[in-house]
């Protein structure tokens, strides 16, 4: 009896029409959910920010020469700012000789 009245309201439910459709209308196109057409990346990481340090930089003659002092995050950009700053030649880049002020 049970399964019986299940099956009715069944029926029912489905022979009922929306009450904004019409009947001699076809069925409402199905819905669509909207998305952003945006990709979705991951922001990249952000880098640290290394502050920057303080170095000499001298020239190894016979005696080193010191030419000054420069601002850079590491030794490698510190010996590019140097060559940048003081205008060094290859053969003076090769004597070139940056330490760490303290």
């Amino acid at each position: 009896m049970k399964k019986d009245g299940a099956r009715r309201v069944l029926t029912m439910v489905a022979d009922r029409q929306h009450p904004l459709c019409d009947s001699t209308q076809s069925a409402p196109p199905p819905m669509k959910i909207a998305m952003s057409s945006r990709p979705r990346t991951q922001a990249p990481p952000k880098r640290k920010i290394v502050p920057a340090r303080s170095w000499r930089a001298s020239l190894i003659l016979k005696r080193a020469k010191v030419l000054g002092d420069v601002e850079a995050p590491s030794r490698e950009a510190a010996e590019a700012a140097a060559v940048r700053t003081f205008n060094l030649s290859p053969e003076q880049r090769s004597r070139l000789v940056v330490q760490e002020r303290g």
